[in-house]
């Protein structure tokens, strides 16, 4: 069960920091590695938000 949650948290994680990156760079966001940051040390709720 625990195998299960954290596949499906680093998924999740790799899957928004994929859309921060793509959509950033698309939209021309100056800072949006301050969300891949937040990301990698804080989590998933906390990049989102950014």
């Amino acid at each position: 069960m625990l195998l299960a949650y954290l596949l499906d948290v680093v998924l999740s994680a790799v899957v928004l920091l994929g859309f921060i990156i793509v959509d950033g760079h698309r939209n021309k966001v100056t800072y949006r590695y301050f969300s891949v940051l937040s990301t990698l040390f804080v989590g998933l709720s906390f990049g989102l938000q950014l």
